[in-house]
């Protein structure tokens, strides 16, 4: 799912109303979070759903300010993922006017991106096979 909010605007504010549209095609065990996205609103609408919010207390809340440490370390795949977008000049410097010439552009983007990443992961490697010149192992692309 991908929303387009100003650029001066943080995203917290767009997380319910995503996470709303994600739950009809699947229903997540967790969602994690950085502290600034840390909000009461979001961690109750995450625990009515019974999904485990992951994201950890900002120092002037209040609370227990136990979250799950182990599931917190994943939360860096999605970071990695905007910035392999942000590897496209014209996302990174949002040359478009636009909105909508800009959405569609980081769809461009992320198709690219997920035909790269299934390239890489459909490499059918054939195990070592026998040559005139010893033994060597054969890509299939």
């Amino acid at each position: 799912m991908v929303a387009l909010t100003a650029g001066q605007r943080h995203e917290s504010p767009q997380a319910i109303p995503l996470l709303e549209q994600s739950l009809e095609r699947m229903w997540p065990e967790a969602v994690a979070g950085d502290r600034g996205s840390s909000a009461s609103d979001l961690r109750n609408w995450l625990q009515e759903r019974d999904i485990e919010p992951v994201i950890p207390y900002r120092e002037d809340e209040s609370g227990d300010h136990a979250y799950d440490r182990d599931a917190y370390r994943e939360r860096p795949m999605i970071e990695r993922a905007i910035n392999r977008l942000k590897r496209h000049r014209r996302i990174a410097t949002r040359y478009d006017k636009l909105a909508s010439s800009y959405l569609a552009m980081v769809t461009f983007a992320c198709v690219l991106e997920w035909i790269c990443l299934c390239r890489q992961t459909l490499v059918l490697q054939v195990p070592f096979v026998r040559g005139s010149t010893g033994w060597w192992s054969a890509e299939v692309r």
